[in-house]
């Protein structure tokens, strides 16, 4: 067993590069009430390959992930990209997206600007989406966020993830691979779902884990 950063009865964090952790990982060892080593939702944001300011992280997009993720999970993969990269993002999984949703808030990616017109999209290439969760439409317009207590560069609103969690069923297990400051997980647990959440980066696990054990609400199956 990977031993934890921190774990609650509906949650477990692991510090650690999830191309190492992945390989080793049994979902049982968090959950003894799962069956199967499975997850019913892969909902994950890994970096976009755009290197911006020279971020070490954001140099390549992990496409190889993908065959281990749809083996993982029972159910869907939903994977943020990136609106500058689209076109090399559609030529690097393999298979291919079965539905890309849109998430376009009210902002401006002043720093991705082309030919003079800003980007104020994001895609969400999704595979094996099931038919019953709370999306309604392909475009999402899920505000931003501002003013959280912690610092990371691309954390994305709770309530978008909220959104894209019920793609898994209630009671269900969802996995982020690159957990980044925890909305995901944050996220399932409000909506009583089970998620493991995988981060390199000791102070961002610290961040979920303090984000985790502020949600004091008693959820029951």
């Amino acid at each position: 067993m990977i031993k934890p950063y921190y774990q609650d009865r509906w949650t477990a964090i692991i510090c650690g590069d999830c191309r190492e952790v992945l390989p080793q990982l049994d979902i049982r060892d968090y959950f003894p009430h799962i069956q199967e080593n499975k997850v019913d939702l892969v909902l994950t944001d890994p970096p976009y390959g755009l290197n911006y300011k020279n971020y070490e992280w954001d140099r390549t997009v992990p496409y190889d992930l993908l065959p281990i993720f749809l083996t993982i999970s029972n159910g869907s993969v939903v994977w943020f990209g990136s609106s500058p990269e689209l076109p090399r993002d559609l030529k690097g999984f393999n298979p291919s997206p079965d539905r890309i949703l849109i998430w376009s808030p009210r902002f401006t990616l002043s720093h991705t600007l082309k030919n003079k017109i800003a980007y104020r999209y994001q895609p969400i290439h999704c595979w094996r989406l099931p038919d019953n969760h709370n999306v309604a439409w392909d475009v999402l317009d899920t505000p931003t966020e501002c003013g959280n207590w912690w610092e990371h560069y691309a954390t994305k609103p709770l309530n978008l993830m909220k959104l894209l969690v019920t793609f898994a069923p209630e009671s269900g297990v969802v996995l982020d691979a690159f957990m980044g400051s925890g909305t995901a997980i944050v996220a399932s647990k409000e909506l009583n779902r089970y998620s493991i959440g995988i981060e390199i980066e000791e102070k961002y696990c610290e961040i979920a884990a303090k984000r985790c054990s502020q949600e004091v609400m008693e959820l029951g199956i």
